[in-house]
């Protein structure tokens, strides 16, 4: 048998980590004889470890490696002293990580490597070095630069690789995939995800709202419950909207630090510098204050398919281009969707059809979506052709089978 070693970057439970599990089950169902999976972390994290260990999907974890971060979300620049002082230091840290996974890959000597994120450069040139296959998985959009050296960088990098995946078809246009490049949907398992669910609902009449973006600023936390604030404060009212706000904690430590600091952004109010978990904080004791909406605040959960099902609508309101599973996997479960009309979102959203693509800003449109959605049989409309899109669009079988011939032509 064959041996595919993932490269995994993220130590949270999040939509990577997921993804990837799946990934591999499904692989496995499909061709277990010739091939099996294991999976690299990046980072320590018994979560996730746990998360496929449950699944018999073996872990290695050796040393901290770190990631080279280049996206919309994360990026320094150069122009910035001070961020050229940071992006030195992210150079370094690339080049000890390369020289970690010299010896890592040739001490688990695997016959092809995925890399699942565009921040693994690293496993590029050392599987480049030691002349073994490789698979780079884009997940994350390139920054706007008007230059972008480093950016033609990575497209050199992409050149030392057998196969290039992007996540969408947007994101190969923007980071200009090259010829071995092809498009690798998300999926969802619509037999295992719907087994997970209890058709137990909650009684009230709300209209329920769900999001599972959490504390990270490009989710756009922050931007849905400051428009809820906005259009309060304009006079326009929620009446019976209840929110489920899923993904971290949103205490802060009330220790001397977090007190000064809070008092100081307090003091000048320096939006763009306040951390998001504090801001967050802020937001969320104004919301529940006012009374604006029915605003429930949750960690993470372990059963995302049972919160799809009890929400009506599930919203999604990212600052950076995207192609978020929560939306698809609303689809799976008949849901519509309200999400941002960001590049990413128009290939798994039909605006008008299957949901709705607006500015969260806008406060106005936001209002007005939610209380057409407050319609059942229109919202049940929209939730249908969801469904029928998404199930259609993406199938787990293609997915699957665009992975294993990449892996079946360059392990020949």
């Amino acid at each position: 048998m064959k041996k595919v070693l993932f490269v995994q970057h993220a130590n949270c439970l999040g939509g990577s980590a997921y993804s990837l599990k799946y990934t591999i089950e499904e692989l496995t169902k499909l061709n277990g004889d010739d091939f099996f999976y294991e999976v690299l972390l990046m980072r320590k994290s018994n979560d996730v470890e746990s998360l496929y260990n449950k699944s018999n999907i073996k872990t290695k974890y050796f040393k901290e490696i770190s990631t080279y971060e280049y996206s919309q979300a994360k990026f320094y620049n150069l122009i910035n002293p001070l961020e050229l002082v940071f992006e030195l230091i992210q150079l370094f840290r690339l080049l000890i990580s390369t020289i970690k996974l010299l010896f890592i890959f040739r001490k688990l000597n695997p016959n092809i490597i995925h890399l699942n994120s565009s921040v693994i450069s690293s496993g590029v040139i050392a599987s480049w070095i030691l002349n073994i296959p490789v698979i780079w998985h884009f997940r994350e959009a390139p920054p706007n630069h008007i230059l972008g050296f480093r950016k033609l960088i990575f497209r050199l990098l992409m050149k030392m690789t057998n196969k290039c995946f992007f996540i969408s078809k947007s994101n190969l246009n923007e980071w200009k995939g090259p010829d071995n490049s092809e498009v690798v949907y998300n999926f969802v398992n619509i037999k295992k995800f719907k087994s997970q669910i209890n058709k137990k609902t909650s009684n009230n009449d709300n209209l329920k709202l769900t999001f599972f973006g959490g504390v990270p600023k490009i989710k756009g936390g922050h931007i849905l419950l400051k428009s809820f604030i906005n259009a309060h404060n304009s006079g326009y009212k929620f009446k019976n909207v209840e929110l489920n706000f899923y993904g971290g904690s949103f205490k802060v430590p009330q220790n001397f630090i977090f007190l000064i600091t809070d008092f100081f952004f307090s003091l000048f109010y320096i939006n763009k510098l306040i951390p998001n978990s504090i801001l967050l904080k802020r937001l969320i004791s104004e919301v529940k204050e006012k009374k604006i909406i029915k605003l429930n605040t949750n960690s993470f959960t372990n059963n995302v398919a049972q919160a799809i099902y009890n929400s009506d609508i599930i919203v999604f309101p990212a600052t950076r281009p995207h192609f978020a599973r929560p939306v698809i996997e609303a689809g799976v479960l008949g849901k519509t969707v309200l999400v941002s009309n960001i590049t990413g979102m128009d290939e798994i959203v039909i605006h008008g059809k299957t949901g709705y693509l607006l500015n969260f800003n806008d406060y106005k449109i936001l209002h007005e979506y939610i209380e057409n959605l407050k319609n059942r049989k229109f919202r049940d409309k929209l939730g249908d052709a969801n469904f029928s899109f998404i199930n259609s669009t993406f199938k787990l079988e293609v997915t699957t089978k665009k992975i294993l011939n990449s892996y079946i032509k360059y392990t020949k």
